[in-house]
């Protein structure tokens, strides 16, 4: 049995799933937990930085996809990615809402496109770019359970 190739998963709005295939896995990828501090007055009146119940992680992955073989824009690809960094918002709602998931076996990561950077490194003699590695990232909200006091 052979690796599994990775794939993005998209959620529609209407509840249906497009599948964007990665043609090469990456040879790495990094997730990167944050959270948010708040302000809290402590006894003694001065100021206590806390974290919040809710934290955030993001994933960064850099992909590879090339079309020089089919001589099509490779940009068939990357533009469905692009079009996922302003599409998590629900209308009339403020919170993001997760629009895709990176799965690679049995890694998957839900969130949503945040960050794209598009790197074109191929060519066909018209200008036609036909390899690009691009660079994705993708934040997933995570909940947290904050420690019990004594």
């Amino acid at each position: 049995m052979g690796l599994e190739k990775a794939r993005i998963i998209v959620m529609k709005s209407d509840g249906g799933i497009e599948e964007i295939p990665v043609q090469f896995n990456p040879d790495k990828y990094s997730i990167t937990t944050d959270a948010t501090m708040s302000d809290k007055k402590g006894v003694s009146g001065g100021v206590m930085n806390r974290p919040l119940a809710n934290c955030s992680e993001t994933l960064k992955v850099s992909l590879i996809f090339d079309t020089f073989e089919e001589k099509v824009s490779v940009r068939k690809y990357t533009n469905k990615l692009a079009k996922l960094v302003n599409s998590y918002r629900k209308p009339n709602e403020s919170e993001s809402t997760p629009n895709c998931k990176f799965v690679w076996g049995r890694f998957i990561f839900k969130g949503y496109v945040n960050n794209i950077t598009q790197n074109f490194t191929m060519f066909l003699t018209d200008g036609k770019p036909v390899r690009a590695n691009v660079d994705i990232t993708i934040k997933s909200d995570v909940a947290i359970e904050p420690e019990k006091e004594d």
